[in-house]
């Protein structure tokens, strides 16, 4: 009983922290894009930018919580957010 009521907690603390991480990179992302501008004319000079915004960042851009953050905080990116992400290899491809 007090294990399962510890793990639970555990998990619940993990998973808030694990949201919070993603809204800040999120953030992050999404200033660096509008301060390199995002809007730019091509497909091209938008995925250029984006890579350089990316670069450091500390979770799984992939993750359709990052995606749904991305979308929350930047909607204009989040569609060449998502199509640029899903085109990236990870370690286990």
């Amino acid at each position: 009983m007090r294990f399962s009521l510890l793990f639970s907690i555990l998990v619940i603390a993990v998973s808030c922290n694990h949201a919070e991480d993603y809204q800040k990179e999120a953030e992050k992302i999404c200033s660096c894009m509008s301060e390199n501008g995002s809007y730019l004319e091509t497909i091209q000079e938008l995925e250029v930018n984006l890579g350089v915004c990316l670069l450091g960042a500390k979770v799984n851009l992939k993750d359709p919580e990052m995606i749904t953050e991305i979308g929350r905080q930047c909607p204009e990116l989040k569609e060449g957010y998502e199509s640029f992400v899903s085109r990236l290899k990870t370690d286990s491809e």
